[in-house]
């Protein structure tokens, strides 16, 4: 396994500036690039219910991302978050909601000095790694919100009403980002392998997909749990 991550100076400074724009609140968002070397940005929205020591990723701007990583032939390599009063160092919840040994995790601080830390978490264990500041073009992903953005912050962006659906359908995309992380139980990022098959069932945005709720939902949970 790397011993280092490679990232972008002006991603760094991204990190640091998206943690500013919501502080004292948690940032969030994923890095994304190809063998260990970092070039896509990608803010998320942190949808905790204490986003002032924890954070939970929005699972809409979640799928977005994993949408556009495949897109772009890039793979998630590490998970970015801020301690607003705490040090550059996984907390104990952070250990313990850790479902990637195979990405970093980079840690924000800004207090009393900004400093920036990563590591990898595999079975409750944390080690630091390196990481290594190229100058080299990247790119930010907005999430759905650019609210979650660091560079283009804006507070009237508007979701899509979702499709109205006779009873008893419901529209799966709203039925996976508001019941499926909290009947599963899930405090953090849902594991990539359920991320991507609920993709999969989803299919384009512009054509919603729906099915019976009993048979989707209960197995979505299922497969979530399965991964825990």
């Amino acid at each position: 396994m790397e011993r280092t991550i490679t990232v972008p100076r002006g991603i760094l400074k991204a990190i640091e500036d998206h943690a500013r724009a919501v502080n004292p609140e948690e940032c969030c968002g994923l890095l994304s690039g190809n063998d260990g070397a970092v070039d896509l940005f990608h803010p998320l929205r942190n949808n905790s219910s204490d986003p002032k020591s924890r954070y939970f990723a929005s699972p809409e701007d979640l799928f977005e991302a994993m949408r556009e990583m495949r897109s772009q032939g890039r793979n998630m390599l590490a998970i970015y978050h801020s301690h607003p009063n705490g040090s550059a160092y996984p907390s104990q919840i952070d250990i313990e909601l850790a479902f990637y040994p195979h990405v970093a995790y980079l840690i924000q601080t800004l207090a009393p000095e900004p400093e920036i830390r990563a590591f990898r978490i595999e079975a409750r264990t944390v080690s630091e790694i390196g990481i290594e500041i190229v100058e080299r073009e990247w790119r930010e992903v907005p999430a759905l919100s650019a609210a979650a953005s660091a560079v283009a912050r804006t507070e009237e962006f508007v979701k899509p009403a979702p499709a109205v659906i006779e009873e008893p359908r419901v529209s799966i995309q709203e039925e996976i980002v508001t019941e499926v992380p909290a009947e599963a139980e899930v405090a953090e990022p849902l594991p990539v392998e359920v991320v991507e098959e609920i993709e999969e069932i989803l299919a384009a945005p512009a054509q919603p997909v729906v099915e019976e709720p009993a048979g989707f939902i209960e197995r979505i949970i299922r497969r979530v749990r399965s991964w825990l």
